[in-house]
């Protein structure tokens, strides 16, 4: 059975820091993270978690397809938590059913939607068309896709992160 978990969120950047502390240096660029090391510090702190096996590979999986950019000023215990977050928002839905959470803006200054639903070709565009037509800067969108299987109740069962979905 194929599931879709698209994430879209609107986060910030994070300029980088003038030694003093006083804001990043007057006409610098901030230096972007490598996407690969920032992820591989996330799966390092999601195998600190016994009590989740399954969590570091998530989490590769996860964000594997993010860009340096789109990771600027993000660290990974929240990326870890970013992780968990959906999943969580994964573990019960029906088949056609969609699930959305929306984290209003905190004091960081961003607002977080999460979507779970079957796959359904341009729904991560047709959001963030919509948020961008309401003047909403999109500032990172995640887009994993997962095979999931679950029960004739919508409980989540097991997640595939051995498969993808194009093979499943």
């Amino acid at each position: 059975m194929r599931r879709v978990a698209d994430t879209i969120g609107l986060h910030p950047g994070r300029a980088d820091r003038h030694p003093d502390g006083a804001g990043p240096d007057p006409g610098t660029e901030p230096t972007l993270p490598d996407a690969e090391h920032v992820v591989a510090e996330c799966v390092a702190l999601a195998a600190t978690r016994a009590d989740d096996p399954q969590l570091p590979v998530l989490v590769a999986r996860y964000w594997r397809l993010v860009s340096d950019e789109d990771l600027l000023g993000r660290s990974p215990r929240s990326m870890v938590a970013a992780t968990v977050s959906h999943r969580e928002l994964a573990r019960q839905r029906q088949r056609g059913e969609l699930r959305l959470t929306v984290e209003p803006a905190t004091d960081n200054g961003h607002t977080t939607i999460e979507i779970v639903t079957d796959d359904m070709p341009f729904l991560v565009d047709s959001v963030t068309a919509a948020l961008t037509a309401r003047g909403l800067d999109v500032r990172l969108r995640v887009h994993p896709v997962f095979v999931v299987r679950r029960t004739g109740l919508g409980r989540f069962e097991q997640l595939r992160l051995d498969a993808e979905p194009a093979d499943a």
